[in-house]
């Protein structure tokens, strides 16, 4: 059916009745209430316009507005339904989702979506600083959530613990405190014998920090919950008194579906006292505060206390009618919570499978990223090895070239050395030069030294006479034999002269000669092995030891600078 065509019918339908008195206008009215909701899904974007000349065209009653009321509250979910398919067709939108995680979470609480709500709070406490005020009001909301899925237990445990904080601040110290009353509100009487009791203690407690630090929220929900109290105590003056606090303060608040409740609260106290048109009074006017987007379920409960009161009362047409409205939205309230449900799952599917998809992509970046970086790595690493190689070539160029230079001066000296050397012994001068060493005769004991120099002479000469250390197996025996001396004097003659051992004295003698014998060059085709044996040395090691020691180079170093 077009819109055109349905509204000239509705409107068809609605102008018959105004000639006819009430009698007909109700059942007008019924016929016109059932097309409504026939033709609910044919044509949404005028059922506003339908419903308003209904009202305007019929003088309804109460029963009659609580009907249109609740054709409102449908209307509305269809349009907040057909806005979320025209956003996206795919997936359910939810505008909380836009919130940050905290309210998000918060959102979902008082939604009673607890299978989100509290994995949300519990994602974000495990980010949180604990010692902060928000950590402290999401615990309290946590604790909420436990409540609401009658986990009282659980929930009772979060908040002692959480009142046992020094660093809590007032704000949600009170809430805590109203909390814990609700939590007593609802607990079995048998696990909680005292519950009332600590409903009492918790709700005064939170109402006097409420009331000295202006905290009206929690100060009407408090009173709220007191009022329940008194209510279970049969005291219904001070439970009615309490009641109407809270809704003031809710309606200051305008915090509309609490002050509806409290309402309904007020309501249920007159059903026990037997003033049931009084209780019918008080319902309507809350029901008058209604918005559509308030939500269903405390109007199903006050549908559901005026159809009571009806009965009460021998009403039982109108307890019928709200007693079909109520069930008419409980059934709603079911499909909506199979559709929050639908929605709680997708958006869950949604978030492992998004969570997987960044998984995936996180570890490909990584590897990537590891990839790259081992690149650069060995790229570092080669650059830096070619670089410490460089270096090190260059310091071994450089301490090469100094140990070349030092050698070669060496060399030079040595070969100096060799031209200042008779052939194969030792000229006059360095005789004396070596007499001039740091030898400093005992002063007292001249006898003795005099010998000492006679014997010093007699050494020396023999030595370059006979040249006994080109024997390799030359002892101090033999010299000391030669010269008719003891061998404790010759060796005491060479440790006093010339500060060295017999060994030493020896080998510096070969080295001489082996030093002339390699600057020869008639003497080029004797091996370095040879030299040392023509020498006096029975070891190329001990050759080899020795002449660096003495000249600083070693002999195949020495022969072949000077080729």
């Amino acid at each position: 059916m077009s819109t055109g065509r349905f509204l000239f019918t509705f409107m068809l339908l609605l102008t018959i009745p105004l000639c006819y008195g009430q009698s007909y206008d109700s059942v007008r009215f019924e016929s016109d209430y059932r097309k409504i909701l026939r033709l609910m899904s044919a044509g949404r974007d005028s059922l506003d316009n339908l419903i308003n000349l209904t009202e305007k065209n019929h003088r309804l009653t109460e029963i009659q507005k609580s009907k249109l009321y609740y054709i409102k509250t449908k209307v509305f979910s269809l349009m907040v339904n057909e806005n979320q398919e025209a956003e996206n067709a795919d997936a359910v939108i939810d505008p909380a989702e836009n919130l940050p995680l905290l309210d998000r979470a918060v959102q979902r609480i008082i939604q009673s979506r607890t299978a989100i709500g509290i994995p949300l709070l519990q994602e974000y406490l495990e980010t949180a600083c604990p010692h902060s005020d928000s950590a402290h009001y999401a615990t309290v909301y946590l604790a909420e959530g436990y409540r609401k899925i009658g986990e009282y237990q659980r929930e009772m445990e979060i908040i002692y613990e959480l009142l046992d904080k020094q660093e809590l601040n007032m704000n949600n110290r009170a809430f805590a405190y109203n909390r814990l009353a609700a939590l007593y509100d609802e607990f079995n009487s048998n696990l909680a014998p005292y519950r009332y009791d600590s409903v009492f203690k918790y709700s005064n407690l939170c109402i006097k920090i409420s009331e000295e630090k202006g905290y009206d929220n929690h100060l009407a929900t408090a009173q709220n919950e007191l009022g329940f109290y008194y209510q279970s105590k049969n005291e219904f003056t001070r439970a009615l008194e309490l009641y109407g606090f809270a809704f003031n303060n809710f309606m200051k608040m305008n915090q509309v579906a609490d002050a509806i409740n409290a309402k309904y609260n007020t309501a249920r106290v007159f059903y026990e006292l037997k003033k049931h048109h009084d209780a019918i009074t008080v319902l309507q006017e809350a029901e008058k505060l209604s918005k559509e987007d308030i939500g269903i379920n405390i109007f199903t409960k006050i549908y559901l206390e005026l159809a009571r009161n009806y009965q009460t009362i021998g009403e039982n047409k109108l307890a019928y009618e709200y007693l079909n409205i109520a069930r008419k939205m409980q059934i709603d309230a079911f499909k909506a919570n199979i559709r929050a449900n639908i929605y709680d799952m997708s958006a869950k599917y949604e978030a492992e499978k998004k969570e997987k998809e960044n998984l995936q992509l996180r570890m490909e970046n990584e590897i990537k990223e590891a990839n790259i970086r081992a690149k650069n790595s060995v790229i570092g690493w080669l650059i830096v090895g070619i670089l410490f190689t460089g270096i090190l070539l260059v310091t071994i160029a450089i301490l090469f070239l100094q140990k070349k230079k030092a050698l070669d001066i060496l060399v030079k000296r040595n070969l100096e050395i060799v031209s200042s050397e008779k052939e194969y012994g030792l000229i006059s001068e360095q005789l004396d030069e070596w007499e001039k060493s740091d030898f400093h005769p005992n002063e007292n004991n001249n006898r003795q030294n005099g010998e000492s120099t006679c014997l010093k002479e007699q050494l020396e000469a023999f030595m370059k006479a006979e040249k006994p250390y080109l024997f390799s197996d030359i002892s101090i025996n033999d010299i000391s034999q030669k010269l008719r001396t003891n061998r404790t004097y010759i060796s005491k003659l060479i440790n006093d002269y010339y500060h060295k051992n017999f060994n030493d004295y020896i080998n510096e003698y070969r080295i001489k000669t082996a030093r002339q014998l390699l600057a020869d060059p008639s003497k080029n085709h004797i091996s370095i092995e040879g030299i040392g044996q023509m020498s006096g040395f029975n070891s190329r090691s001990t050759f080899f030891t020795c002449f660096k020691k003495y000249t600083g180079i070693s002999p195949s170093y020495f022969r072949e600078s000077i080729k």
